[in-house]
């Protein structure tokens, strides 16, 4: 998030010109900070002037960074030819990520779209229902609460979101993404005035602590789960649980502003405040198929 908050902070606050990308020294690149990087990078060659963007040494870089970027659809932003960026080669481990996907409506379509590329890639999914479920969930959380109208942030921002999913066929791992740059989880919350927002903020008033992003999630997260009678939708945490609560085994994350919070298959919810924010909301899926 440190490397993030940098390139946040030199192209949109400091405005500076003919920078480049180099990330020759980076090692490993998780999918889910892929996609945070690929989205900024989308941000900004949508909201600047500058809109082809630079990379270099990109036949230097770590060829499971270059494959995980390759394949999510960075160099596309970049507009750089598929021979440079390691061509067709597979990832080391055996990999496969999906190319990102933008979108800003209701998400039954792009939700369905996604379904069927990661059964492509990792064959059928028993719960592929409630992962459809789950991920229109998360697209209408972004849609009705990540960008309203009085949102205005310090940098520019696309109100859209990001989505991607990849499979580590050595781990039978599937993983599952949605990102957008809004409000965030917890901001929401605090201003929202529906019986549901209201019922959290109780909620986390008597348990926890207001200031806490995290603790604001978790109570959204709890409050969702006995509270289908209220008026509004809430954040719709029960249906993306669903998908996990229907698996052998997984696990949904998601981070909001400086809350993460992990529920487990199981029932188990696990907390962490983190030291910077997100800028946004990231909901992430992981299950063992």
């Amino acid at each position: 998030m440190e490397f993030i908050h940098l390139v946040r902070d030199e192209i949109f606050i400091k405005r500076r010109r003919g920078l480049v990308l180099d990330f020759t020294p980076i090692q490993s690149i998780s999918t889910d900070s892929a996609l945070l990087l690929v989205s900024e990078m989308d941000r900004w060659r949508r909201a600047t002037f500058q809109r082809r963007l630079r990379a270099i040494n990109v036949d230097k870089w770590h060829p499971s960074v270059r494959t995980t970027l390759r394949d999510l659809g960075f160099f596309e932003l970049l507009r750089l030819p598929n021979w440079l960026v390691g061509g067709n080669a597979e990832a080391p481990d055996g990999s496969k990520i999906l190319k990102f996907r933008a979108g800003t409506g209701y998400g039954g379509k792009l939700a369905r779209e996604v379904r069927i590329a990661l059964e492509q890639i990792a064959g059928p999914i028993q719960t592929a229902n409630f992962l459809h479920d789950g991920i229109t969930e998360a697209m209408l959380n972004a849609r009705h609460h990540a960008y309203p109208g009085d949102f205005r942030p310090e940098i520019p921002v696309i109100p859209e979101f990001w989505v991607t999913g990849a499979w580590h066929p050595a781990k039978r791992l599937l993983r599952i993404m949605v990102l957008d740059q809004g409000v965030g989880i917890p901001e929401s919350i605090r201003q929202g005035t529906d019986p549901f927002h209201v019922k959290v903020m109780v909620w986390v008033a008597q348990k926890a602590n207001l200031r806490n992003d995290a603790d604001i999630i978790e109570g959204a997260m709890r409050t969702s789960r006995t509270s289908t009678g209220l008026a509004g939708r809430g954040h719709g945490f029960d249906n993306m649980a669903e998908f996990i609560n229907n698996s052998a085994d997984g696990r949904l994350r998601i981070l909001s502003d400086r809350g993460e919070v992990v529920y487990e298959h199981g029932g188990t919810i696990n907390t962490r405040l983190l030291p910077v924010s997100l800028g946004g909301t990231l909901i992430e899926w992981e299950v063992r198929l």
